[in-house]
């Protein structure tokens, strides 16, 4: 009896991690239409990848004036963002579920925001256009990705941040973006 319970427990743990492990693809190009950027993300291992982006984002803003009526600001910046993902959960979810790099995970996540395009033309956008200049902003961030057989691309990763730019004071924020657009290529 005891080595026949020993022999089941052997064949069940063989079983179990011989389930067929599902890796990230070696590379990914996105474009995204929220915000308008171009990412890549790279393979590090089966579970880890690097990623990397580049576009415009924009904010609107919108004041009161002292004498009445409102002042609005439309702001258009450069930025670039990169992180580290730990996809987890990936051998208990179906291998369809998993292509192209879906999954949930965890990471460290770094953005930078440039100087905004043009010029400001009233203290609302003048106030904006400092506020949105040459911010880095770092943090670990939990996110969820997914890429759909029909090439759609969503991703959200949000998490506690760390912002210090050129004219604000340093202070502590949400870290993160949302991306939807669509999968150029998978490798």
């Amino acid at each position: 009896m005891k080595y026949s319970l020993i022999i089941f427990l052997l064949l069940v743990t063989g079983i179990a991690s011989s389930q067929e492990r599902v890796s990230l693809s070696k590379n990914q190009l996105n474009i995204n239409i929220a915000p308008l950027s171009l990412s890549y993300e790279g393979k590090i291992d089966d579970n880890k990848s690097f990623t990397s982006s580049a576009g415009i984002a924009y904010a609107f803003e919108f004041a009161a004036r002292q004498g009445g009526g409102t002042e609005t600001a439309f702001i258009a910046a450069p930025y670039f963002t990169s992180s580290v993902r730990n996809y987890y959960q990936r051998k208990n979810v179906r291998k369809s579920n998993l292509q192209n790099n879906s999954g949930n995970y965890i990471g460290i996540y770094a953005s930078y925001m440039l100087e905004p395009f043009g010029e400001p033309d009233n203290l609302t956008e003048a106030t904006a256009f400092l506020e949105n200049t040459n911010i880095l902003t770092v943090g670990p961030v939990w996110g969820i990705q997914r890429n759909y057989a029909s090439g759609i691309h969503l991703g959200l990763s949000i998490g506690p941040g760390f912002k210090t730019g050129k004219y604000i004071k340093d202070s502590f924020t949400f870290a993160g973006e949302f991306e939807f657009g669509f999968v150029l290529s998978s490798k």
